[in-house]
């Protein structure tokens, strides 16, 4: 899921408009296995962690107005254009314009 995610937002990232400033960014995920059970495990960011879309797709009553929360919309619709609506990211979350713990319906 995080390699997909990664790829849909680095695709994101050059196709959006020069207007957007910004590019986001998948935190790198480090995958491991103990004992046979798996996971993945993200790196420490500084800054304030927010969520912009949750994983039902609703955006957080506090967030309506930030511009991120706008762009990360425009992720989630993109993500579904993109993969010829057979997926779409959720649960965009992050710290700024770097995105984590992502999910794909």
């Amino acid at each position: 899921m995080h390699s997909v995610a990664k790829y849909i937002t680095d695709r994101f990232s050059k196709d959006a408009p020069e207007e957007f400033d910004k590019t986001f960014a998948h935190g790198d995920a480090f995958y491991a296995a103990y004992d046979g059970t798996h996971g993945t495990v993200e790196p420490y960011y500084a800054g304030d962690f927010l969520k912009y879309i949750k994983n039902d797709g609703a955006v957080p009553d506090n967030a309506i107005s930030l511009d991120l929360n706008k762009k990360a919309g425009c992720l989630a619709h993109y993500s579904f254009e993109f993969t010829k609506r057979n997926m779409v990211l959720l649960d965009i979350q992050g710290t700024g314009y770097t995105l984590y713990d992502p999910e794909i319906l």
